[in-house]
C-alpha cells in the first residue's frame, strides 16, 4: 500500500556516455523526475561463442548540480541503490551514433570515387565542387530495412534534395527489386551524377534500466522481524501463570500457591517451590507462622 501510494516502477534507456534526470513510469510512461542525474559512463557486454550474452554491466555515475556524488556498477541481479531508489540492469541494445563513412561515386566525364568521414549535421563539400551535403539523421533500423542515414544535398543555385541511403542496399534490392528506383526518397542516386554508399555506421550501446522506489520496504522488513520474533516467543518459550493467595489469621498466615504452564511443568514446579521457600522465609522473619 505504501509503495503504491508513494513509490513507483519505471524504466529508462541511457546511451553510453549519456545521462538523464528523469524516468518513464512503466504503466503510462509519465515522466518522473529523479531529483538527481544518472549517467552511463560505460556499458560492457561479453558473449559466449554462440553469440548469447554471457554478462553485461553498466558503470553509472550519480550527480547533483554537476557534482559527482557516487559511482556504481550494476549487473543482472546486482542492482544499485541511491537515495532510496533502486536501479536494476534490465536489458541493452544498440543505437546509431553520429558518425559514418560514405563512399561517393561521381559518374561524369571523368568518374571518381571519394571516401569521406562525416559527422551528423556537418556540412561537407561535394567532390565535384558543385554544392555541399550533410547527414541530418542516422537510424539504426529505418523502415525495418536496417541501418540508414538521411542525406540533404544543397546544390549551388538549386533546391535542396533529400534522400535515405541504406547500408545494406544490395540485400534490400534483392528483397524488393526496383524499390530504390521507384521512390526518389530511397534512391542513393537521387542527385545526379552522384551515388552515395554507406560503408560504415558508428553505433553505440544503450543500457536499459528498471527503476523502482518503494518506501514501504522498511515497514515490510520491520513487520517480518516482529512476526519472526512473535513465532519464536510463541513456540520456543514457556508461558507461565502463577497465583498467590495470602490469607492472614489471628496467629497464622495461610499462603496458597498455584500455577499453570503450556510446557515444561517440571520447571514450573521448581519455580513454585523456590517461591514458596522465599515467602516462608520472609513471613518467618516478620514473626508470622506460615501454614
Amino acid at each position: 500500500m505504501v509503495g503504491s501510494l508513494f513509490g513507483f516502477e519505471a524504466y529508462v534507456n541511457i546511451v553510453e556516455g549519456g545521462e538523464t534526470d528523469f524516468v518513464g513510469r512503466t504503466t503510462n510512461m509519465d515522466r518522473i523526475p529523479l531529483g538527481f542525474t544518472v549517467r552511463c559512463d560505460r556499458f560492457f557486454v561479453d558473449f559466449y561463442d554462440n553469440g548469447t550474452p554471457r554478462e553485461y554491466r553498466s558503470d553509472l555515475t550519480f550527480l547533483a548540480a554537476g557534482k559527482v556524488l557516487e559511482k556504481k556498477s550494476i549487473l543482472v541481479n546486482h542492482p544499485a541503490h541511491f537515495r532510496g531508489i533502486t536501479f536494476y540492469q534490465a536489458n541493452y541494445g544498440k543505437v546509431a551514433g553520429d558518425r559514418a563513412r560514405l563512399k561517393i561515386i561521381r559518374k561524369a566525364s571523368e568518374p571518381a570515387t571519394t571516401v569521406v568521414e562525416v559527422k551528423k549535421g556537418e556540412s561537407i563539400p561535394l567532390p565535384g565542387g558543385d554544392g555541399h551535403f550533410r547527414v541530418s539523421d542516422i537510424r539504426e533500423d529505418f523502415m525495418n530495412m536496417g541501418p540508414a542515414l538521411l542525406i540533404r544535398v544543397h546544390p549551388d543555385g538549386g533546391q535542396e534534395i533529400s534522400f535515405w541511403v541504406f547500408r545494406d542496399r544490395e540485400a534490400i534490392e534483392k528483397r524488393f527489386p526496383g524499390l530504390t528506383k521507384k521512390f526518389t526518397k530511397l534512391n542513393p542516386s537521387a542527385f545526379k551524377p552522384y551515388t552515395f554508399t554507406v560503408e560504415q555506421l558508428d553505433t553505440r550501446y544503450y543500457t536499459g534500466l528498471q527503476v523502482a522506489k518503494d518506501p514501504g520496504v522498511p515497514l515490510v522488513w520491520t513487520g517480518c522481524f516482529l512476526m519472526v520474533g512473535g513465532f519464536f516467543i510463541t513456540f520456543f518459550m514457556s508461558h507461565r501463570r502463577i497465583w498467590v493467595r495470602v490469607t492472614p489469621g489471628a496467629k497464622n498466615t495461610l499462603v496458597s500457591l498455584a500455577g499453570s504452564a503450556n510446557k515444561n511443568p517440571v520447571g514450573l514446579e521448581r519455580e513454585l517451590e523456590h517461591l514458596s521457600a522465599r515467602l516462608e522465609g520472609y513471613l518467618t522473619r516478620k514473626g508470622r507462622k506460615v501454614t
